[in-house]
């Protein structure tokens, strides 16, 4: 298995991440899920480590967290806490998109320079709302 970063399943590497994308990665939580003060992702650190052969996912996620615990000292502590969440719901006269007359197969993008979007799976909306703009975001009835 490959580990993020790196083409060689016996070593994992991070360019310029910041701390708070380490967390991310290895607790498996989501950006907007982890606060903290704004130095978290004000520097990046380079990070290159050789691994026991067949090192899975989750072990890797538990050696970034004890290297966060060594190295910067990270403690941290679980709350709940009420987000807000967007939903995406259809107008009331219904969408307004029309279905492609492209073939499906043959790719396509998110959004393009002429501002149309193709190919677009139904939750690829709030995939880019969760992923881009780091917002819990659900298509849920």
């Amino acid at each position: 298995m490959a580990c993020p970063g790196s083409g060689d399943p016996g070593q994992i590497s991070l360019a310029s991440a910041s701390l708070k994308t380490i967390i991310v990665s290895s607790y498996g939580v989501k950006r907007y899920q982890v606060s903290g003060p704004d130095w978290l992702e004000a520097r990046g650190y380079n990070i290159v480590a050789k691994l026991p052969p067949n090192t899975s996912r989750q072990q890797v996620g538990l050696m970034l967290q004890n290297f966060l615990a060594e190295r910067f000292a990270l403690t941290l502590h679980h709350e709940n806490r009420e987000l807000p969440v967007y939903k995406l719901v259809l107008a009331k006269n219904g969408p307004r998109m029309k279905v492609s007359q492209g073939d499906p197969d043959a790719g396509g993008t998110w959004g393009s320079w002429d501002g149309n979007a193709r190919w677009v799976a139904p939750n690829e909306p709030c995939r880019v709302l969760r992923t881009s703009f780091c917002l819990p975001a659900s298509t849920a009835q």
